[in-house]
């Protein structure tokens, strides 16, 4: 740190981050403009990122890749909340991931029927086509 920074903003860690969260408010900075597009968590709250809206969830990365569309208000995140938040992912469409499943651990899109792994990208392009588990296989 120089001299002068030291001798003109009294040298403190604190006072660098204040600088710094004030350059970035001046331009228009956003700390949750990353997570809002991939994950739909786009308030900031307490100094974390989290989701507050269903329309925030539907419009992120994760809800048209991984089906995660429903907002969880409990952990104010974006989560899978039904059959049809997996069919609509892409996860489904090349996949075979096309039903809900919720566990103990969490909510996620899973392949459920040689249907679906049938239709999938993935049995035409990679010969995934059989169903085994939750998944598509060769």
């Amino acid at each position: 740190m120089s001299r002068r920074f030291s001798s003109l903003h009294g040298g403190t860690l604190e006072s660098v981050a204040v600088l710094l969260l004030s350059l970035a408010a001046v331009a228009g900075c956003d700390p949750c403009r990353q997570s809002c597009a991939f994950e739909g968590l786009c308030e900031e709250v307490d100094g974390s990122c989290v989701a507050t809206s269903e329309e925030q969830c539907s419009a992120s990365r994760w809800c048209k890749r991984y089906g995660r569309c429903t907002l969880d208000n409990k952990n104010h995140t974006c989560t899978v909340g039904s059959d049809a938040d997996c069919r609509a992912a892409i996860e489904c469409i090349d996949d075979g991931r096309c039903k809900f499943r919720r566990d103990p651990w969490s909510e996620s899109c899973v392949a459920a029927s040689k249907t679906d792994c049938e239709k999938s990208n993935n049995c035409l392009a990679k010969s995934r086509c059989r169903l085994e588990g939750n998944a598509c296989v060769q």
